[in-house]
């Protein structure tokens, strides 16, 4: 005889007590049978959902729990009900949350209306009578669930609606928040309560574990039981239960006690937000709270969807849901060290992920040490960075003057208690240099380094590398060979290049090993791991090695964070993970990169503490540019008062431009006329295009130098910065200038657009006001005040800023702030400084205005293109970095979706999916797009991958006219490759890794012709990103010979595109690959977001901004020598980074060349100056110089050519004779 069914859907989460209450059950007999469906097993497909429909079809109800909207489990219930109407079958949502669920209720004659809410009156004109108590009392249940709960709510809801007799008991109803016990269940209202029954050790740190009440705790229980019992080996642990949603507000009422706080530490294990859950609540009261608390805050990563067997052969680690909510989410409120707790076990049930509980606990407990150990015994680690490895690069870092930094840092430790010796301000770089502490040296002899670095012998390394993971050690020696290998290495022993200054060890991290063997470029496979690095960083932990306490990495950015393993939620087996082991990790970080940072955060378990940019000025104009500009205003004087002098001042224009390659489309033999007449007309245009370019050239905003860790700006460093911010409309205040402009009755958007001297008249003014009003006494604000009000409370965010602080606190085992990353011209709410960085909220990504403001960048893309070309390009490529994203809130996510015609509908949630915009709307053909992602937006944006590939696939499907929709007429003509989407259109780099390797090959000049620059970017970015990822080099090939046009957005006041390696790596890799496939140049514009008005340059016109406004400045000449070894190091990078454009897109140019080699060898007083800051970088130059005449860049004069080569030979035999002697 057959018994009644009940059908069961729900994820994992809520299902913890399922199995006991079944036993329970089935101590009753057979009433009726439960058969159970997994939400996840829907969505990826590997349940059928005809299974799932023909098991509905026999039941009497279907009892459902769909939190999170899974499309596809969502589709089939309401197929479900659909085809079961008329028929005694109850819909029951037993989680009340989701009013795209709660719409597909149907009890008797209770319903509500699509969305949940209100309901629907019934027949009778009751508003659901029994029914609508009925569910009520099974939400009941469900919420509050366990064994008990979730039996009694089968029993109850078979006899209501399957004619069952049994007796259900009443719901057990729990408090929202609480202590628990776990082993035994026994639940606490109060902190004392829980203490009377469980005294804690006084003498043991204390570690409070929060879970969630309801349908996820008994998942928490089980998933974290390897948590809890590697915790209490050191700790008194402290389980604590709560919604997910007013968690802040119970950990407020229950985490102090006298004032105190309870734990040394908390470890959560709840997803979202720690206020509000997944919609976000108040972010400053979590951060107010945890600053109270001031004790490290962990969020473990928990999947309820995903088995731990594909997690460990994943290389993405998490879905993107999953990375959103327990990972970027988490990371706003400060959380620090993502571990992978537990996930399914084969029966689909949550179990702990071997050794990561205990992974964990050892790394809670051994962060927690710090709160309790004296500062004058920690030791600590201080690492900086050698890359590209050799002398002139010792102490990289993006805009951070490292030596000075690190000197700095160590003074505050010595003030802070710390037990070292201060070495003398300004010889941290001697004392390196001097004893060749450093990596692959070009003039530093191997015997020197050896003689002063520390060493590992082999027996102690094969000691620690036995330990480590058997794949990582296969995979290091099948590349590198057995220990030692032969980097770094005397007889046996493994050097490592470092100081100790008391119980401070200054470190340089080891080199990769592509720059000693650049054949290893080539390795197809992430490169592992030398041993010598392995034994670098297990120095540092163990205890017979340097035994530290914590590292501190300095700068942005080092190698570590991208050693092989997965994106996020790492495994034992991966190379960051099982390197830096169980010891803190603290990185002070530029506070503009706040992708890498990310990155940083998630693969190598830092807590950032982020350092400011240097101040900015305007960069002004200087030798030939002023002398142009002095000569355009003597010429407007001129034709008043005498034309024929008017004529030879333009011919000295014209001279002047010639000679330093400075646009002026005037013919100089039209001017050999000697005659009285003289029309100007025919130059009207030439001269008003160099007045506006000279304009726009005086108002770039530079970088001034470098920052130091621990200082702020003050002075006139800080109004040039506040001038510059001033400058912007913001939501928050408009800008000075146009309030300045209104009071004088000037159209300010009119200036903008004709800038001329009273554009500079306002900038005066507002520095004056910035000066007297906002920094200085004047009170009155007037009609200026709500940028005053602004620029105050700017002022005070700067003033505040306490790096070193920062430091102190979290090398104390402290909770440090989290804040904001990004430009802070663009976001000044990065300051203050010193905080843990994070990206804005990525799932409110792309914002309306970024989305507003991409679209504007597309159409002026599109008009500068037609202007030169005639018409639309069919295909574009575009650059998409994680880098812009995190800073611009998804500008270029923007610009792609409106080349194709798509908007954003961002339903609920994480819900966003794409909307098509009307061809008629739309007003031109919908442009084809070939998207180029770095490894850093895959990772950080998972979901905007999927939701620009679902774009791409909705376009593909239309049914338009092929010559009005490029992407479906590409996607048609597209003969396929098995398993890879006809319509997909991201490349990228391969899973695990973030470049594609092309600065390595301009860095080591490891190539014969631009074609092997193509060829590598073809084969580095041949996978393609969509729902998942394969490779697709065809597809690729295909993509990138149609395309005609390349845009890559410039968002940052920072970087140029001559000042990092990224945009030739990227847009220039692009270009040469799509020259190689297709068989001509595509045009390269850049959308110039920096400025009043987005500008679109050609690549051309960007370079000569590059290196006109910074390269050339001796202004920012100046800036940079101020810092010495580094600021040349930066000069001589910039250099090199014109190798790449020009190898990439020849868009340098042998005169650019020529201004090089003229401003920094052939001047023998700046010559002089750069070997004294840093002789390697002053023969870098000169050898990039000899590398871009000899690939024909350059076209030197014989005489150019023989001075270069006598000049280097000198600096050689120098640097050969007395290394380091500066």
């Amino acid at each position: 005889m057959s018994v009644p069914r009940l059908v069961l859907i729900s994820s994992a989460t809520a299902l913890g007590s399922l199995p006991e209450a079944l036993r329970l059950l089935e101590a009753e007999g057979p009433l009726f049978e439960v058969e159970v469906f997994l939400t996840h097993r829907l969505q990826d497909r590997s349940l059928a959902a005809e299974t799932v429909l023909a098991s509905i079809a026999g039941a009497r109800a279907v009892l459902f729990d769909l939190r999170g909207t899974p499309e596809q489990a969502v589709s089939l219930v309401q197929r479900a009900r659909r085809e079961s109407e008329g028929q005694a079958v109850a819909f029951i949502a037993v989680f009340a949350g989701d009013g795209a669920a709660l719409g597909l209720l149907r009890m008797g004659d209770f319903v509500l209306q699509p969305g949940g809410y209100p309901p629907a009156a019934s027949a009778n004109g009751r508003v659901g009578g029994r029914h609508a108590a009925n569910w009520q009392r099974c939400v009941q249940y469900w919420t509050h669930s366990g064994s008990e709960n979730l039996a009694n709510l089968l029993r109850f809801v078979a006899a209501e609606y399957a004619g069952v007799e049994t007796q259900p008991a009443p719901p057990q109803i729990y408090p929202e928040c609480g202590f628990i016990d776990p082993a035994s269940g026994a639940r606490y209202a109060g902190y004392g309560e829980y203490r009377t029954a469980h005294p804690p050790d006084p003498q043991r740190p204390t570690v409070a574990v929060l879970l969630y009440g309801g349908t996820t705790l008994a998942a928490n229980l089980a998933g974290g039981g390897e948590l809890f019992a590697a915790l209490a080996e050191g700790a008194n642990v402290v389980c604590f239960f709560a919604d997910g949603i007013r968690t802040a507000d119970a950990l407020k009422a229950h985490f102090f006690e006298d004032g105190r706080p309870i734990c040394d530490a908390i470890v959560s294990l709840l997803w979202f937000r720690l206020d509000g859950g997944p919609l976000g609540g108040d972010a400053q009261k979590t951060v107010n709270l945890l600053g109270a608390l001031d004790v490290p805050y962990y969020v473990a990563i928990t999947s309820h969807s995903r088995e731990i067997a594909c997690w460990e052969a994943s290389k993405d680690g998490l879905s993107p849901v999953e990375t959103l909510a327990t990972v970027a989410l988490a990371e706003l409120d400060g959380a620090i060290d993502p571990v992978m707790l537990y996930g399914l076990d084969p029966a689909q049930q949550v179990a702990p992920v071997p050794g990561r509980g205990e992974h964990l606990a050892r790394r809670i407990l051994k962060r927690v040490a710090l709160t309790r150990k004296a500062n004058r015994h920690k030791r600590v680690a201080v690492v900086l960075f050698n890359y590209p490895p050799g002398e002139g690069t010792l102490g990289t870092a993006s805009f951070l003057d490292v030596f000075a930094s690190v000197e700095n840092v160590l003074v505050q430790l010595r003030r802070a208690g710390y037990s070292l010796e201060v070495p003398k301000a300004g010889t941290l770089k001697d004392l390196l240099l001097g004893r060749g502490l450093l990596h692959n040296g070009g003039f530093v002899g191997s015997e020197r380094t050896a003689r002063h670095a520390l060493r590992v012998p082999l027996a102690t390394y094969l000691r620690w590398y036995e330990k480590l993971p058997a794949s990582l050690r296969r995979d290091s020696e099948q590349v590198f060979g057995p220990p030692p290998g032969d980097l770094m290495v005397e007889g046996t022993d493994l050097l490592m290049a470092g100081i100790a200054f008391g119980n401070v060890l200054v470190a340089v991290q080891p080199s990769r090993g592509i720059h000693e063997d650049p054949a290893k470029l080539h390795h197809d496979e992430s490169l592992p791991a030398h041993h010598q690095y392995i034994a670098f960083y297990r120095y540092l932990a163990e205890a017979d090695g340097w035994g530290a306490d914590a590292v501190v990495h300095v700068g942005t950015h080092g190698t570590f964070e991208f050693l092989p393993g997965k994106q996020v939620a790492l495994g034992a087996d991966s190379v960051p993970d099982a390197l830096m082991g169980d010891l803190p990790h603290v990185y002070l970080y530029h506070v503009v990169n706040v992708s890498e940072g990310t990155i940083a955060r998630r693969r190598s378990y830092a807590q950032l503490v982020s350092h400011a940019s240097p101040t900015f000025v305007a960069a002004g104009l200087y030798g030939h540019l002023l002398e142009l500009e002095e000569l355009l205003a003597e010429y407007e004087e001129q034709l008043r008062v005498s034309p024929p002098r008017a004529r030879a001042v333009l011919r000295q224009m014209v001279r002047i431009s010639v000679e330093h390659a400075v646009p002026l489309a005037v013919d100089e033999a039209a001017l050999q006329d000697t005659s009285e007449l003289f029309d100007p007309a025919p130059y009207e245009a030439a001269l008003e295009a160099l007045h506006r370019e000279l304009f726009a050239l005086k108002r770039v905003a530079v970088p001034l130098g470098l920052h130091t860790f621990g200082h702020r700006l003050t002075g006139e460093a800080l109004v040039d910065y506040l001038a510059l911010v001033a400058r912007y409309d913001r939501p928050e205040a408009p800008a000075l200038p146009r309030l300045l402009a209104l009071r004088s009755r000037l159209d300010y958007d009119r200036l903008l657009d004709r800038p001329g001297p009273e554009l500079e008249n306002l900038a005066h003014q507002a520095r004056v006001v910035i000066e007297r009003q906002v920094l200085g006494s004047d009170p009155r604000d007037g009609d200026l005040a709500e940028s005053l009000v602004y620029l105050r409370w700017l002022a005070d965010q700067v003033g505040c800023t306490d790096e070193s602080a920062a430091l102190i606190q979290a090398l104390a085992g402290g909770y440090v702030e989290p804040g904001l990353g990004g430009d802070p011209v663009r976001t000044p709410s990065t300051y203050p400084t010193g905080r843990n960085t994070f990206q804005f909220d990525p799932t409110k990504l792309p914002t309306e205005s970024a989305c507003e403001r991409g679209a504007e960048i597309a159409e002026a893309t599109l008009r500068r293109y037609r202007a030169e070309h005639g018409g639309y390009p069919k295909a574009v490529g575009v650059i998409l970095w994680g880098f812009e994203t995190c800073k611009t809130l998804g500008e270029t996510v923007g610009q792609i979706l409106h080349y194709i015609g798509v908007r954003v509908d961002r339903g609920r949630g994480f819900a966003m999916k794409p909307e098509i915009v009307p061809l008629a709307v739309l007003a031109r053909p919908r442009i084809d797009v070939t998207v180029n992602i770095c490894g850093f937006f895959r990772d950080l944006f998972p979901h905007l991958v999927q939701l620009i590939d679902r774009a791409f696939e909705a376009v593909a499907g239309l049914a338009e006219p092929p010559e009005q929709n490029f992407v479906r007429r590409h996607t048609l003509e597209s003969e396929g490759e098995a398993g890879v989407p006809r319509h997909g259109r991201l490349f990228g780099p391969p899973p695990g890794e973030y470049g594609n390797r092309l600065s390595s090959l301009i860095e080591t000049g490891a190539w014969e012709a631009e074609t092997d620059l193509a060829r590598m970017y073809l084969n580095r970015t041949r996978y393609l990103y969509g729902q998942g990822a394969c490779e697709a080099p065809e597809a690729l090939e295909r993509a990138l010979g149609r395309v005609r046009l390349i845009s890559q957005v410039r968002d940052s006041h920072e970087f140029e595109v001559t000042d990092l390696d990224h945009y030739y790596e990227f847009f220039g890799g692009m270009a040469r690959a799509s020259q190689l496939v297709g068989g001509s140049r595509p045009a390269v514009l850049i959308a110039d977001t920096t400025g009043e008005r987005i500008e679109v340059k050609t690549l051309p016109e960007a370079v000569r901004q590059g290196v006109t406004s910074r390269l050339f400045n001796p202004r920012w000449i100046d800036g940079m020598l101020a810092h010495g070894h580094q600021g040349a190091q930066q000069i001589a990078d910039r250099v090199e980074y014109l190798l790449g454009l020009d190898a990439t897109t020849a868009s340098v140019g042998t005169a650019t060349w020529g201004q090089v080699a003229r401003r920094f060898v052939f001047d023998a007083a700046m010559r002089d100056r750069l070997i004294a800051a840093n002789p390697y970088a002053a023969a870098e130059i000169a050898r990039q110089l000899a590398q871009a005449h000899g690939r024909g860049y350059w076209q030197a004069t014989d005489e150019e050519r023989t001075h270069l080569e006598t000049l280097y030979g000198q600096l050689e035999y120098r640097l050969e004779a007395a290394p380091c002697s500066n």
